[in-house]
């Protein structure tokens, strides 16, 4: 099991099974382009910097 653990807070984003499975759940939460029109970004990023460990 990875965590995606604010490095501040130490608050839980994201959790998973592997990597890929962590990134997908972050991707949901916090999206970085939009998915009608992919060249179009949000701007939008993470609350903090984010660490994946083992969890």
């Amino acid at each position: 099991m990875l965590v995606a653990k604010g490095l501040i807070t130490g608050k839980i984003y994201a959790q998973g099974e592997n990597r890929a499975a962590v990134l997908r759940q972050l991707d949901k939460e916090y999206p970085y382009s939009s998915r009608s029109n992919p060249t179009e970004f949000s701007g939008k990023v993470f609350p903090e910097v984010l660490q994946i460990r083992k969890g």
